[in-house]
Formats: structure tokens, sequence, C-alpha cells
């Protein structure tokens, strides 16, 4: 009878410690794939941003510059921004500064003028940038949208729209005037 009393015991104690800690890990996997507001959505892309300037600062190989980005990018957009901004010299890799390269994260003002939009299992952060006759670079009024999807990994920046932005995503930010 003891021992039927000890197991029972022994039973409730791995309940009692078990089970917390699968809902906590089952609560860090939804962190992981759960961007919760718009604050944490800005210091991602924040982040995410520094990752790809610190590729000026160190040489790497090119899979340090991969591991670099791999928290914030997918492979996709990976090979794309190097392919476009990265570059070799004797074997180690970095990136050159320049006004205007592509596939960096905008110089988005984290304000009320950037807006988060969830869109079917994708969320899209969108600013519009008016016209710019100054400087080494100029442009006209636009939109410049980043597309963010969960992976297995977590989010993901997918892609960066300039151009043939989603009707809806414009409805959504409330950008009244472009449509």
């Amino acid at each position: 009878m003891d021992r039927r009393i000890n197991l029972l015991i022994l039973c409730i104690v791995v309940f009692i410690i078990v089970l917390p800690l699968q809902a906590n890990s089952e609560r860090d996997k939804d962190r992981e794939t759960t961007l919760l507001n718009q604050e944490e959505i800005f210091a991602f892309l924040e982040d995410a941003f520094s990752a790809q300037v610190s590729l000026s600062e160190v040489e790497r190989s090119l899979e340090g510059v991969k591991e670099v980005l791999f928290p914030y990018f997918s492979d996709d957009y990976i090979d794309m921004f190097i392919k476009e901004n990265v570059v070799e010299e004797n074997g180690k890799f970095f990136t050159l500064g320049s006004d205007f390269a592509r596939y960096y994260i905008p110089f988005y003002t984290y304000s009320n003028q950037t807006k988060v939009v969830q869109l079917n299992d994708s969320v899209f952060v969108v600013e519009f940038f008016p016209a710019s006759t100054e400087g080494p670079v100029t442009y006209d009024d636009h939109y410049v949208a980043l597309e963010l999807k969960s992976e297995n990994t977590g989010w993901k920046i997918q892609a960066i729209q300039n151009d043939n932005l989603p009707r809806e995503v414009l409805e959504k930010a409330n950008f009244a005037d472009s449509l």
C-alpha cells in the first residue's frame, strides 16, 4: 500500500512540474512566430537595419554575412540583398556605403506615419515618402512597404515594395488620397 501511495505522490509531483514547463515551451514558440504589437515590429525592423549596416563595419565570410541577416530576412531576401549590396575582396565580404542601396530597410520615421497592416498571412509596414528634389538622391512621392511573414524560425522580411502595393494594404493603412 505504501508503494502505491509513494507512486501516486511521485506522479502528482511530475505532473505539477512537467505541465507548466510544457505550457511555457508553447508560449515561447508562440512568441517566436507572433509579433504582438507595433512597437515590437518597429524594434524588429530597427534591429534588422542595424544588422544590415553592421555588414559595412567588419569583413566576414559569405556564411558570416548570411548569419547576420538570418534572424530578420527570408533566404530569398538575403540572396537578393547580397547580390545587390555585398562585395568580395580577398575572400572576405562586406557592404559599401551608399545614398541609395536597394533592399535596405527604408528610413521609416517609426511614427504615426508608419502604418502596420495585416493582410492574410502577411504583415505590411508601409509609409508614404514625399518627393525629394534636394541632395544626391531625388525621387517622386511614393510608398514603401516591407512584407513580413511568419516562418518556422520566426518573423522574416520577405519583400520590399515601392510600387504595386496591394490596394487592401493602402485602404487598411488609411492612405485614402492614394487610391
